[in-house]
């Protein structure tokens, strides 16, 4: 008997259990469906309002357009009859002419104030100014240039094209000029400047090269002497710093000459072009 009010008891708490969890998850189930149809209803409700918001907003804009437009097409409006009897053009005229000088002082200012905050515009406009006053420096100085010695050119310019060497017996370039004078005459600075270099070459024998600033130098070469000057030493213009020597290296066979070589900032140019007139006639 016992046994069975056990199995019985048994069996009971089983469909009780069973019963508790099943109605745990209805009552779940029951809460969700709620949210959901309250989510619905409150989205449908914030549709509605917004939409009667955005329509009520068209309605005072469309109003005030109107408004406006009646404004404007009213006859009666004293502007609109005061415009008929001024002139337009004149007035349109005055106002472009006035927005056109506003824009370009504008971009004058703007312009300026870009130059004058941007340094890389004003280092190239220093550069351009210092290169542009060099160069009028330098045409100042280049007029003043003296002859280096009194005779003939037997040998002219010739950098871009090929001449015919005597002593060497070929075609070849011409860096200078060769003017032929007595051996032993005085060989003078064309301009004031400094001793930057004394050498003796096999080509072209005893040399002496001048700086005389803003890029100009003069080379001196087929000197009779190197010891009337010093490296470092300046000099005057006419002041004597070698005399014409024999000729020798490349130019042996022409004889006793100064061979004169002109650079403008590091480029050889033609002394003739600068140089006082002299007999140009070539033996």
């Amino acid at each position: 008997m016992r046994n069975r009010e056990s199995k019985f008891s048994k069996v009971i708490n089983k469909m009780k259990n069973r019963i508790s969890k099943e109605s745990f998850y209805f009552v779940l189930f029951v809460c969700i469906c709620i949210v959901a149809i309250t989510s619905v209803f409150v989205s449908r409700q914030n549709i509605k309002r917004y939409k009667s918001l955005e329509y009520k907003s068209q309605v005072k804009t469309d109003g005030l357009t109107s408004e406006v437009r009646n404004i404007f097409s009213d006859n009666s409006n004293p502007r609109k009859d005061k415009a008929k009897d001024e002139p337009i053009t004149s007035v349109i005229d005055t106002k472009e002419d006035e927005v056109i000088k506003a824009e370009e002082s504008n971009e004058s200012l703007d312009k300026n104030k870009d130059e004058d905050s941007n340094p890389k515009i004003k280092d190239k406009q220093q550069q351009g100014d210092i290169a542009t006053n060099e160069t009028k420096k330098q045409n100042e100085i280049l007029k003043t240039i003296a002859l280096p010695v009194v005779g003939q050119i037997t040998k002219k310019f010739e950098i871009e094209k090929l001449v015919y060497s005597k002593t060497l017996e070929q075609w070849c370039t011409h860096s200078g000029i060769d003017i032929q004078a007595r051996h032993g005459n005085v060989v003078k600075a064309v301009l004031d400047g400094k001793v930057i270099e004394i050498k003796t070459t096999q080509e072209l024998g005893k040399t002496i090269t001048l700086d005389h600033g803003y890029g100009i130098i003069t080379k001196y070469a087929c000197l009779s002497t190197d010891k009337m000057v010093k490296e470092g030493q300046k000099v005057k213009k006419g002041d004597p710093i070698s005399g014409v020597g024999k000729g020798v290296g490349f130019e042996l066979v022409q004889g006793p000459h100064l061979h004169f070589e002109l650079l403008i900032n590091g480029m050889h140019v033609d002394p003739q072009k600068y140089l006082p007139e002299i007999m140009n006639k070539e033996q």
